[in-house]
């Protein structure tokens, strides 16, 4: 068995298809069906179950496949990480935020203070990308919602929702909103990839089965716009608050209601795969946020 044979193998169980295969391996037919079926004998068993032209993967098939994808990016980091030591790099941290939080940039910029060399890949909008993987972070950090319930993080913060209004609206007067002041007002409502909504839409559901819902927006800056434009009036997480504050057609209101809020949480990449340098930014998060998960004062 090679690395060649695992390879060939794992193209043709993701397309179930061997003509397929052959053409995105760039080989003939025979060639591969030569290749995977010498695999088959080094193992002893059969991995797809035939009909035809029709393959599919069989239950020994789909545990070996398991293994050939573990297998494959244990090489993948290893390559990456000789790469790294080969071109001097090893001092970049890729990091993928949900949204630009000021409380992780903050601590960041604290990190670069101590550590002077690093440099960093920042992606502020995870949200956007479908099959988010921690494999190609150093970090991440992101809501406490079941969209990523898969990784294993820590508590950050929690992190309230201001309500965003006209600036000409009657609630723009006001220092701070109870839910009952906005549950009949036409609402507008920031949703993610995925179709995730946020807890907000629940809540004001739950308190108003009546609510009008003016419309569902997946841009920030479209919700925004809307909200400046007197379209209705919306939630906006803290975090993301500041273009909304730059905005002089927006007034942004305290909700005095703890339930208006969410738990931004943060994690790493497995610790086998984790670089010196994100070991090093992981305990200092560690030491920032304490024993009992609360952000150290600045």
């Amino acid at each position: 068995m090679n690395l060649t044979q695992i390879r060939y193998f794992v193209t043709v169980a993701q397309v179930q298809n061997m003509t397929r295969a052959a053409e995105l391996l760039h080989l003939s037919q025979p060639t591969l069906s030569k290749s995977i079926s010498k695999l088959e004998e080094e193992l002893n068993v059969p991995l797809f179950t035939r009909n035809g032209r029709k393959i599919t993967l069989n239950e020994p098939g789909k545990r070996f496949l398991d293994a050939a994808m573990v297998m494959l990016q244990e090489l993948y980091d290893a390559t990456e990480e000789m790469d790294e030591l080969a071109s001097g790099t090893g001092n970049r941290l890729a990091i993928g935020i949900y949204g630009a939080h000021p409380l992780i940039l903050r601590y960041l910029a604290q990190f670069s203070q101590l550590h002077s060399e690093v440099e960093y890949s920042l992606h502020c909008s995870i949200e956007t990308i479908e099959h988010l993987d921690i494999a190609d972070f150093d970090m991440l950090v992101y809501p406490n919602i079941p969209k990523y319930g898969k990784f294993l993080g820590q508590k950050l913060c929690d992190e309230r929702y201001l309500l965003a209004v006209p600036a000409h609206h009657p609630l723009a007067r006001r220092a701070a909103v109870l839910p009952k002041d906005f549950l009949e007002e036409p609402l507008i409502f920031l949703r993610s990839a995925g179709q995730h909504i946020g807890p907000c839409y629940a809540l004001c559901t739950a308190m108003n089965p009546d609510l009008t819902a003016r419309g569902f927006v997946t841009s920030p800056e479209i919700h925004r716009e809307m909200i400046s434009a007197g379209m209705g009036i919306g939630f906006v997480p803290e975090g993301c608050a500041p273009s909304y504050r730059r905005d002089p057609g927006i007034h942004l209101c305290p909700i005095t209601d703890n339930k208006f809020s969410r738990t931004m949480m943060i994690c790493f990449k497995k610790e086998k795969y984790r670089s010196a340098l994100g070991k090093v930014l992981q305990q200092f998060l560690i030491d920032c946020l304490g024993p009992d998960g609360r952000p150290s004062p600045f």
